[in-house]
């Protein structure tokens, strides 16, 4: 039987980080210091989704104070 450690490495190298969820990231994003920086985390964000510009505003609406 193997280690817990050995068995994450054969899980890591056989399907990669797939714990990265960026639709995730999105939905928990919230604004908590300026528009400035919350615009420029959302739009690294929502790079990595397949959302509709709706869908988007509403996310980013969302997330403001």
């Amino acid at each position: 039987m193997a280690s817990w450690n050995e068995y994450q490495i054969v899980l890591l190298d056989r399907f990669g980080d797939v714990y990265e969820d960026p639709m995730a990231d999105l939905m928990k994003l919230r604004q908590t210091g300026s528009i400035i920086e919350y615009h420029e985390e959302f739009g690294s964000i929502v790079s990595r989704v397949d959302l509709s510009d709706e869908h988007q505003l509403s996310c980013f609406l969302g997330g403001l104070k």
